[in-house]
């Protein structure tokens, strides 16, 4: 999280400097999820103090920055940390360690993927990142293409409905300059409960006398391995028009609410208005804090004092 100049920032719209607390209401940001309980992220960079708490008003751009490494140094900011050095090249771009001007590295938060078997996992056991869109038409299903246009994501590019507008005044210029194929980018930092979901699902299992693993994948509407409940021989390449009623994945399902799986030519789903095109999010999120070990589904999971959550980030136009 950087801080920059007023010169700077200058070029941003007020609605960005106002930052992420003016906008509340509009993102739904209500009782527990009021701002004035948002855990704001310490200040942990060059003269770090542990008891500061950055607040999200002073924060202007955030960096991301990705590394394949097997290092098992968690913390960036200890020097053998594989990204420890491209971050202080934020702060200190040159040879001599001159400060760069009217920048300043507020926080940083780490992060990284958990692995089973080979496969990204996020802290509740689920496989992540399988119904992401593709921009190759090769790559596309036939029950559902599946397939967007490269303007979906990448500022600049054609997509289905929008025309990126022309810029006059030189604000305006200086940031289509600034915007000019990239992406927006949505970062969300979201806490989970394992220990807690653990609980809620073994007195499920115990009521209704279902699977625990059956439980979890009526809620996800994917078993934890990542099989579609509609059709577990395919990741992606389907929809529901054999299940209109949700018997198999309830409508209620975070995979069926977050991807309803309507709109294409061939979904069954009703047709789009004239220059409309279905949303789609490019997801890219990883988890913070280490994996939970979860108990067997017969006893009860404790909390072990551990923050871990999801840094849920979604590129869209």
């Amino acid at each position: 999280a950087l801080g920059l100049s007023e010169e700077q920032l200058a070029l941003f719209p007020q609605e960005f400097r106002e930052g992420m607390e003016a906008r509340a209401s509009i993102l739904g940001d209500f009782r527990t999820n009021h701002p004035r309980r948002w855990r704001l992220p310490l200040s942990n960079w060059d003269q770090p103090d542990p008891s500061q708490r950055i607040q999200m008003s002073t924060i202007h751009l955030v960096v991301q920055m990705r590394i394949g490494s097997e290092s098992q140094q968690h913390d960036p900011a200890k020097t053998d940390h594989p990204l420890h050095p491209a971050i202080n090249r934020l702060l200190r771009p040159h040879a001599d360690g001159q400060m760069r001007r009217g920048v300043r590295v507020l926080s940083v938060q780490s992060m990284r993927r958990h692995s089973r078997e080979g496969k990204a996992i996020e802290h509740f056991g689920f496989v992540d990142g399988l119904s992401d869109p593709v921009f190759d038409k090769a790559a596309a299903g036939k029950v559902y293409p599946n397939q967007v246009q490269t303007g979906e994501f990448l500022w600049g590019r054609a997509n289905a409905a929008d025309v990126a507008p022309e810029s006059g005044t030189p604000e305006q210029k200086a940031r289509m300059e600034l915007l000019r194929d990239g992406s927006f980018l949505a970062v969300r930092k979201l806490s989970q409960n394992v220990d807690v979901l653990h609980n809620l699902v073994k007195v499920a299992s115990q009521e209704t006398g279902l699977d625990p693993e059956l439980i979890l994948a009526k809620m996800m509407g994917r078993t934890r391995k990542g099989e579609s409940l509609v059709d577990p021989e395919t990741p992606n390449d389907f929809d529901y028009r054999q299940d209109p009623h949700g018997s198999l994945c309830p409508i209620h399902s975070h995979a069926r609410r977050a991807n309803p799986r309507f709109g294409a030519a061939d979904s069954g789903g009703p047709p789009e208005p004239v220059g409309a095109r279905q949303p789609r999010l490019m997801r890219r999120g990883m988890s913070y804090g280490p994996l939970y070990a979860s108990p067997p589904a017969n006893e009860t999971a404790l909390p072990d004092g551990q923050e871990r959550g999801l840094i849920f980030m979604a590129y869209v136009s």
